[in-house]
Order: structure tokens, then sequence, then C-alpha cells
């Protein structure tokens, strides 16, 4: 925990006024310095991902998935399901990340590769964006909204960015993220905890770079409370 937060002063000590691409760029370097074992691979759009296709070439025919505990027998079938989820996740505009060893990857040296997908469609879009994407409001009931309620785009993708790569981070320090279990309880419970460290992670990653804006942290709890109450 200790090294985590160092890792994660260090990484945050610039507030970002303006999210671009060159910024996301320049944050997941800086992950690529902390966690020099992880390619963090973030992935723009379907012919990005198409250069990378198939996962057990682009990543190596040994590639195995780190997010599920699997038997030996399951672990190319395994690589295949989640090359399918990525793809659907991009096309839909989610964040995600995929962590995965890498012994003998083509696309890098390293031993781990994260592949990461985000809403990218966010920067430089109508400033309501995030907060249609989490509320789920029409124009109307969006433009009646009070403005403190409002989800920033910028400042929201700098948010699921640190959320998707400590997804990565946590299951490349710790091990599998979801443990083999036919107990569906304990699964739900292994996805909450792995949810719930990660949601840690990315705000204090927030708060860390604008001490100031907590608003962000209450507005993104208030839109989950509603989803769940819709």
């Amino acid at each position: 925990v200790g090294l985590l937060l160092i890792i994660l002063l260090s990484l945050s000590h610039n507030a970002y006024s303006d999210t671009d691409q060159e910024t996301i760029q320049n944050r997941l370097h800086d992950y690529q310095q902390a966690y020099t074992d992880i390619e963090f691979v973030l992935i723009d759009s379907a012919e990005d991902y198409g250069q990378l296709l198939p996962l057990t070439e682009s990543l190596g025919e040994d590639v195995s998935n780190l997010d599920y505990q699997h038997p030996e027998t399951m672990r190319q079938e395994l690589v295949e399901v989640q090359q399918y989820r990525i793809g659907v996740l991009l096309d839909s505009g989610s964040g995600s990340s995929t962590l995965f060893k890498t012994p003998n990857a083509k696309i890098t040296s390293k031993p781990y590769s994260c592949l990461i997908t985000l809403n990218q469609a966010l920067l430089g879009n109508d400033p309501l964006a995030a907060t249609s994407l989490m509320y789920g409001l029409d124009e109307e009931d969006l433009a009646a909204m009070p403005v403190e309620f409002r989800i920033d785009n910028d400042r929201f993708l700098l948010y699921m960015l640190d959320h998707e790569v400590f997804h990565c981070v946590d299951g490349y320090m710790n091990g599998y993220l979801y443990p083999q279990t036919s107990d569906p309880l304990k699964a739900d419970r292994d996805r909450s905890a792995a949810e719930l460290r990660t949601e840690i992670f990315a705000a204090m990653a927030h708060l860390t770079r604008y001490p100031d804006d907590s608003r962000l942290l209450k507005n993104l709890s208030q839109s989950r409370t509603l989803g769940l109450l819709d």
C-alpha cells in the first residue's frame, strides 16, 4: 500500500486544465515508467485493434489472461473470449482493461501487457456528454440539472483511465482479480472487491490532481446510485 501511495503521488503531481490525446498518452507514459514490467496499450480504434488480432499472434502463442483464474486447458479459449470481449467494449465506447502475461509477445519485450479501451469520444465533445452517459438523462432533463451536479468530461476521462490502469496493476501485484470458484456469491464478492479497490485508487489519483474537486466523486456516486434505482 505504501509503495502504491508513493507511485500515486509521483504520477499525479500535475493538474491538467484540459485533457487531450497527448495528455492521455503522457499519463500512460507515467504508468509505463512506474511499472516497467507492463506494456500499457490504449486501443484507439477498431482499426488499431485489428492490427493486434489475433491476440495469440501479437501477444504470442503462449499468452495467458491474468484477470480470471483458470486451468491450463482453458488458457487459449479464455484468451479468445477476452479478445471478443475487448472488441465489443471498444465498439460500444466502454472503458475496460485486460491483463495478459506475454513472455514472447511480438509487440513488446515486456512480460505483461495491459490492453485498455476508453470512451475517447468524450474528448472535445458536448460538455454534457459525460453527464448524459452517467445519468442516462435526455436533453431536457440535462438542461434542467443544476450545474454542480454535472460531470466534467475531461476529468471524468482521466478518472476512468486511472480506474482501468489500476485493474491491471492490481492483477499484476496481487494475482488473479477473479479467483476460480463455483460459488456465485463468492464470485460477486470478488468482483465487487476488485471494483472497490480500483475506485479507491482512481479517487485518490483524482484528489491528488485536483485537491479542491471532491464534487466529481460525489456526482459519480450519485449517478451510480440513481442508476441502481432506475
